[in-house]
């Protein structure tokens, strides 16, 4: 189902953030790879800046979101994103 009102960048936050969910939750091999395949997209057409992971696959979802970019935790910066999605819905 397809809420009105997002953008195709918001779509990929919303299934970006879901796939480093599924990553955390189960661990398996499988959801890492979906995890890895999402934030390689995240920032296709120059929006969401720094919710990607440039061209190294994550291991671990823990030290991808607590790193500080820009002066801020990656994990802050999606709760942003999600935030300012959550307000146009």
């Amino acid at each position: 189902m397809r809420v009105q009102g997002l953008t195709a960048h918001d779509e990929r936050v919303i299934d970006t953030a879901r796939a480093i969910r599924n990553f955390i939750a189960h661990g398996s091999t499988a959801a890492r790879d979906s995890m890895n395949t999402h934030l390689a997209a995240v920032m296709q057409g120059g929006q969401n800046a720094h919710l990607g992971r440039g061209v190294n696959e994550i291991q671990s979802a823990g030290f991808f979101l607590k790193t500080i970019i820009a002066n801020q935790r990656r994990v802050v910066r999606y709760a942003t994103r999600l935030r300012e999605i959550s307000a146009v819905m």
